[in-house]
């Protein structure tokens, strides 16, 4: 995740380590990133893969109060904007042709398509359930919504969109 500058110059080098630990039973999976500097925070991001468009309500079977509290944000990976900077030709979604698999490029109503024709072709979605924990009076909320607005948010915006990725894979 991307630190602003303006941040960065008031932190030691320390508070810049950031641990991860990970675990992968797929189709789910677990990531949990600490710093030991800041000892009240922490990001954890656990993952539902689907063989769907996204149209699951509760993979997570969260409690009533836990669905009250989430925000919905789903991405797109051919209709969500990429930062002009970051932009690349080659894992552009809505270019980009498989040689392998013959598939591509994504039409903007590619979601829709799927639904209309289920099992035509394969399909993935990826349910996250993210959460932050900043646990300092005064600057809780304003964190913790920076780094889901800002930096997770953009993250998997950038890094789900890639569909060139998978040519290092073997599978594009």
């Amino acid at each position: 995740m991307h630190i602003p500058s303006w941040f960065r110059s008031i932190l030691p080098k320390a508070a810049l380590r950031v641990e991860e630990e990970s675990w992968n039973a797929y189709p789910y999976t677990r990531t949990r990133y600490t710093c030991p500097f800041v000892e009240k925070f922490s990001i954890d991001i656990e993952t539902y893969y689907k063989p769907d468009t996204g149209n699951q309500p509760d993979v997570f079977n969260m409690s009533p109060v836990e669905k009250r509290l989430r925000t919905l944000d789903p991405i797109d990976i051919v209709k969500d904007p990429i930062p002009p900077h970051e932009y690349m030709q080659e894992e552009d979604p809505r270019i980009y042709r498989s040689d392998k698999t013959k598939r591509g490029p994504l039409q903007e109503d590619w979601i829709e398509e799927y639904n209309n024709n289920p099992g035509k072709t394969p399909i993935m979605c990826a349910y996250k359930l993210c959460k932050v924990e900043f646990r300092y009076w005064g600057m809780q909320s304003k964190i913790e919504r920076f780094i889901h607005d800002v930096g997770l948010r953009k993250v998997m915006v950038r890094a789900t969109g890639r569909p060139g990725a998978g040519r290092m894979s073997g599978t594009a």
